[in-house]
């Protein structure tokens, strides 16, 4: 007993829902999946408990509690049926039901029609319970569009550059304490323990005969030494130097970060972009489509030419190419995201119209200009890369100069030795203290080729600084004046999709009367869906812009990432087509 009806459930997400069905053995089992109408599912029925009796209810009403039923989703959504369903694991509700199956007015609710026989069979079964709670539990959560800042925190985990440079930081900062440890006493202890024997032969001149005597001896000992370095200069600047090193680390991995956020949005936007295109060549070829029928009637009647039928159909042809173009392209974009984070996703959020569109804040470009040198990340980065570079030229240089270091050892030893059968005991200690000077002359020409090397790196450094210094400055000023290009652009465009939609209406209405031509007609069209376009390319120009400004003015944040996302549109929704 049961059927198949539609099921509307305002909590399902739009798009691609998995489906299941049960096999034999009322096991769940997965069959695909398929596009329906947003909250629309096709259901089957299968109910499971039979009409109560008075009896049963103890003088209780009975309501929508007893419908419960084994829903399973099927293959499509069908159009004509409605059925709510309860979010309560294991109940649906049904105002339809399926053939034989319940239904409901009200809070009252009864078995429909059918043969005495069959509804004796109904029996209680909790067979039922098991996978209609499980599919419950599957459909029951939303399919949630992933946003901006989703996107963010799974590349911020995932993404290879970021942990390169997060690894690259942890390296470079290990040359501190490695360098430090040259200023820092070093402690050494040892021991040692001998075991010899043998024999030796010597002549007894009493009896001038061969005598034969073994020779044992056993040692032990044990040593303790502290060397500290007391004047060496390379050892400190060495100790700068790598102190400067790992801030250079810090700086690069703090940039990369923040390139991350630019690196998202620019993926995300480079998806929101592609999707607009989409929809602006498929309302072109709809649009050319219903054309082509339009001349095509008007020349079965004898009202235009054969031209305007052929300028149509190539209208048309040119309207699929790139309709085609488009949707290869929407699924590409959507796998930039997920080499950025790993993830694949299946959709994404568009931003809503409300999306100020403003200038930038302060309005003056000079101080952008001022804000980027003092705290732009890559200047930083280039600024601490001289420092060490400097600081290793003075150890260099320090290799000229002498050297103290001072020590102090400790040695015990303890040896038993028997020697012409004599037991012969020597127990020692000794403390050593020693304060070495050591003045370099001559190492081959090594010294002085290091300095030279050392300074050649400082004036490689310094051209860096400034390089990163002249472009950072164009940078600023060139995103700066993008940035408020962008803000009347984006009014432009929406003008421009005004008096595209009136040029349009008076070109088709001059078509009526004979006083334009179809491919007028075309080109406006044409210029209309191009208008709708521009504007959303150039409102997320606008936000990459926006971004990318702050970076190079060292001051991008993910709260700026955040400010975007907080107008992402939940009800614009975009699905990846494969």
């Amino acid at each position: 007993m049961g059927g198949e009806v539609d099921v509307v459930a305002p909590w399902l997400h739009a798009g691609t829902l998995p489906l299941y069905a049960t096999d034999s053995k009322r096991t769940l089992v997965r069959q695909g999946s398929a596009q329906g109408r947003p909250g629309a599912l096709r259901v089957r029925c299968a109910p499971v408990r039979p009409r109560p009796s008075h009896a049963d209810l103890n003088g209780r009403e009975p309501n929508q509690a007893w419908l419960r039923r084994s829903c399973l989703v099927g293959l499509e959504a069908r159009p004509g049926h409605q059925r709510t369903v309860s979010h309560e694991a294991g109940a649906c509700y049904a105002p339809h039901a399926c053939a034989g199956g319940w239904q409901s007015a009200g809070e009252h609710a009864w078995p429909t029609e059918g043969t005495e026989r069959e509804q004796s069979k109904m029996k209680p079964s909790r067979m039922h319970v098991a996978p209609l709670v499980l599919l419950l539990a599957l459909v029951a959560r939303p399919l949630v569009a992933a946003d901006l800042a989703e996107v963010y925190a799974d590349a911020k985990a995932n993404d290879p550059v970021v942990g390169a440079a997060r690894a690259n930081y942890l390296a470079q900062r290990e040359n501190v304490p490695q360098a430090r440890a040259g200023l820092l006493p070093n402690v050494n202890a040892g021991s040692n323990v001998n075991r010899s024997s043998g024999e030796s032969q010597t002549v007894d001149f009493e009896t001038f005969q061969i005598v034969t005597r073994e020779q044992e001896s056993a040692s032990d000992g044990y040593s303790v030494s502290l060397n500290q370095t007391l004047v060496d200069a390379s050892r400190w600047f060495d100790y700068f130097s790598a102190r400067a090193g790992a801030t250079r680390a810090e700086w690069d991995f703090a940039n990369a970060e923040q390139n991350l956020i630019t690196r998202v949005a620019q993926t995300y936007l480079a998806v929101l972009r592609v999707h607009a295109l989409l929809v602006s060549t498929r309302a072109a070829e709809d649009a050319a489509r219903r054309q082509l029928e339009q001349v095509q009637q008007r020349f079965d009647v004898g009202l235009v030419a054969i031209t305007d039928v052929l300028d149509s159909q190539a209208a048309l042809d040119a309207a699929i190419v790139n309709r085609i173009q488009a949707e290869g392209d929407h699924d590409i974009f959507f796998e930039g995201l997920r080499t950025l984070t790993g993830v694949a996703y299946e959709s994404v959020l568009d931003l809503a119209d409300e999306l100020p569109i403003v200038d930038p804040a302060p309005t003056n470009e000079e101080q952008w200009v001022e804000t980027a040198l003092a705290t732009n990340f890559q200047i930083r980065s280039a600024q601490a890369g001289l420092t060490s570079a400097e600081r290793n030229l003075r150890a260099r240089l320090a290799g000229h100069l002498p050297t103290v270091d001072a020590s102090v050892s400790y040695n015990a030893s303890t040896s038993d030795r028997t020697f012409f059968g004599t037991p012969q005991d020597l127990d020692t200690n000794s403390t050593a203290y020693r304060l070495n000077l050591s003045v370099p002359l001559f190492a081959g020409g090594a010294t002085h080729s290091r300095f030279r090397q050392a300074r050649h790196q400082v004036a490689a450094a310094r051209q860096q600084l400034i390089q990163q210094e002249l472009t950072v400055t164009r940078d600023t000023r060139s995103f700066f004046r993008a940035v408020q290009t962008d803000v009347a652009r984006v009014e432009a465009r929406l003008k421009a999709i005004r008096s595209a939609q009136s040029a349009l209406e008076a070109t088709e209405t001059g078509y009526e009367v004979g006083t334009r031509n179809i491919v007028e007609v075309l080109q406006a069209q044409n210029r209309l869906f191009s208008s709708q376009f521009d504007y959303a390319d150039s409102r997320y120009n606008y936000v990459l812009n926006l971004l990318q400004l702050k970076q190079a003015a060292g001051v991008l944040e993910e709260a700026d990432l955040s400010d975007v996302n907080g107008y992402a549109d939940s009800n614009k929704e975009i699905v990846r087509l494969n």
